[in-house]
Formats: structure tokens, sequence, C-alpha cells
């Protein structure tokens, strides 16, 4: 071994992990051509690592031998070097974040410079130029969500970022729209006007079925028939009174006046769901002149059941579980299975209306309804 090689060796162990070696930093010792050829036959000889042209790591003594630098350490030491401002991919924050439970193969940075591939080890590093609203926040949290959201932007995507954000990093990530791409931007702009919607827990029993003839009973026992049948829909085509009379014709005209005016999404509130699933709910409402409930209804469509004792705890458990920051609610129940909203927080927190037996959803609980989610929207809590 020459003494250069020897002195570069000596340089390189005296560094931290990931530090650049370069020609520049021997040409005390010899010319640059010497000092190039030195560090190329180090290279060949595996006493230290190529990243790109001209740039060198050396090994690392770890607990099972000699290693590579960490690729995070190396690329620390090339923004260092170069002024460069480099952060993770879209796809690498959204399993950080946990979007998704898919680990990119390929280690990938974004950076301000020029694309490019580097070396660490065996380990091939692509550096991709990214787009100013990429890097802007860097590494904080809102920099790794809307990174994330560039590649997981459905609604229910963006609710799981709305509920990881607090509200300052959630306004930090928002502050970038303008800088946005449209086919990113337009998604966000769907999600807050999806934000502003009130969420509406309906029951049925006492709210908008009131006739004890053309009850829950009987829609339960014509589901349970139909769905043994060659052709489900024709067997509930064959009792069109039941449709024409289950909900009560004052309730779902009340109904339809606070969707016209606060557009909700509905959530079934009602121990009808013990017997029947989504399909036969969206059924139901379709019959019987509320398609616009059957049209708007969340994803998590009904409050669970299992292990809850009262309609109180099926909602807040619903509400821990979906709802967001800031989303005005309404809970349209009764007098009965709703005994015990009365004194609940939800209550005296204005987002309960409770209809009387046998009456309904007439029409002043419709104002009363109104009042509260007005109050909502105009004072957002």
């Amino acid at each position: 071994m020459t003494t250069l090689s020897e002195h570069i060796l000596s340089a390189s162990q005296a560094l931290p992990e990931g530090a650049l070696l370069t020609a520049d930093q021997f040409l005390h010792l010899a010319p640059r051509s010497a000092v190039c050829t030195a560090l190329a036959r180090l290279a060949n000889a595996k006493k230290l690592y190529r990243v790109s042209r001209g740039l060198y790591i050396t090994q690392i003594a770890g607990k099972f031998g000699l290693r590579p630098p960490s690729p995070e350490s190396v690329l620390d030491a090339i923004m260092a070097r170069t002024g460069e401002t480099m952060t993770n991919t879209g796809a690498w924050d959204a399993n950080a974040l946990h979007l998704t439970s898919q680990v990119p193969m390929r280690v990938i940075r974004l950076t301000s410079g020029l694309s490019r591939k580097i070396w660490v080890g065996s380990m091939e590093v692509e550096l991709r130029h990214g787009e100013q609203w990429q890097l802007c926040l860097g590494d904080r949290l809102a920099g790794m969500a809307i990174r994330a959201a560039s590649k997981y932007s459905s609604l229910q995507d963006l609710t799981k970022i709305h509920r990881l954000l607090p509200e300052s990093d959630w306004e930090e990530m928002l502050s970038l729209m303008a800088m946005l791409p449209n086919d990113l931007a337009q998604p966000i702009r769907n999600f807050m006007t999806y934000l502003q919607r009130p969420i509406v827990f309906v029951d049925l029993d006492n709210v908008l079925v009131v006739d004890n003839y053309f009850s829950g009973y009987q829609t339960i026992e014509m589901f349970k028939h139909a769905n043994v049948q060659a052709d489900p829909a024709g067997y509930l085509d064959t009792w069109p009174e039941l449709w024409a009379n289950l909900m009560f014709r004052q309730g779902r005209s009340n109904l339809q006046a606070i969707h016209d005016e606060f557009n909700p999404i509905y959530v079934a509130s009602t121990s009808w769901s013990h017997y029947l699933d989504q399909a036969d709910f969206i059924e139901v409402f379709k019959r019987t002149g509320l398609p616009f409930v059957a049209d708007n209804l969340h994803d998590a469509w009904t409050t669970p059941k299992r292990g809850m004792k009262t309609r109180t705890d099926e909602i807040q458990a619903w509400l821990d579980a979906n709802h967001l920051p800031g989303q005005p609610v309404l809970v349209l129940d009764d007098l009965e299975s709703g005994a015990c909203l009365e004194k609940s927080q939800l209550k005296q927190a204005g987002r309960v209306v409770l209809c009387e037996i046998g009456i309904g959803f007439i029409d002043d609980k419709l104002a009363e309804a109104q009042r509260l989610l007005r109050a909502q929207i105009l004072s957002p809590q």
C-alpha cells in the first residue's frame, strides 16, 4: 500500500459516519491525478465505497464487522456539501403515517438539486428532483402529510390524515394549497367541503316511523323472506302499501328540509341494524321516499351495537372512531330508545333532538334541529 493511500485511509477513519471524501481534501499530499488514482484503487480494493463520481465514503466498524454508512448519514453529508434540501417521497411518508402497509422497495429521496443516482455500499439511492410544495415543509408532520396525500388522496385517506394531524399542522399543510397541482388540490378542496357537512344520526321508530301497523317488525320480516327468494326485489314489490306508509309524510318532509339546507351525511342509529344490513337500509330509504338518505350514508353507516349498553354508548363510540374535529353533529332520536340521551353530554352541548313517542319528527322538532345545526355552523367548536 502506498503512503498516499495510507494517509487517505487514516484520515477517513477519523471522520464521522457518512462523511464524504474527495480529492480536494488531499491535494496537499499529492497532485490531483495521483489522489484520484489512489481513491479509485482504495474503492476497487473495498477499502472505500464510491458514492458517485469523485465522492467516496469509508467503512464503519459495526457489531458484525465492517459495513457501509447508513444512507441517512450519507445524504446528510451531501446536503451539507451541496446546500440541497432532501426529504422522503409520498410513498415513504404514507407508510410512516400508516395509510398503507406497503413498504417502498427502492430508496428514493426528493431533492431540490438535480436528479441522479448515488451508491451507499451496494445500495442504489435515487435522488429525484422534487417540486417546491414537496420540499418546503421538509420532514415536519405537515410536510409528510401533504406528500402522503399526493399518493393517497381518497376521502378515507384524507380523513385519516386529518384525524392524525394536530390543527396547527393541518393548517400548515393547507397553506400550500396555492402551490399544489390540481389533481391534489381538488381532492383536498372536496374534503374541506365534506368536513363542513353535518353528521346526522337517524333513529327510525318514533322519529320517522310512528305507525303501529306499518312498522319495523313488518319491514324486517319482509327482508327476512325476500333474502331467501330467487328475486328479492320482486318479493319486496308485493307489498307497496308498506313502503308508501312506513315513514310518515311530515317526518319525511322535515328530514328533506334538513337535507336541503345542510346537506348532511347520515348514520343509522336505529335498532333495525341488528337485523338489516347496509344494502337493506338503502333499499328501505329508496322505497320510502328518502333516496337522499340512501345516497348520503356514511361509509360507517350505522352505530356499533356489540358491547354497547345504551344509545348514548353507541353514538359516542361511533364519534370516537369517525368524527372529524369541527364537524357539526345532530342526533334525531326519541324519548323511548333515546331516553339515556336526555342527560348526556351530547344533549348538554346542543346536539340532540328527542321526538315524542308516537308523534315523531314534527315541525317543532324540525325547528329545533335547524337551530342546533345553525348554531354549530356559525360557532364551530
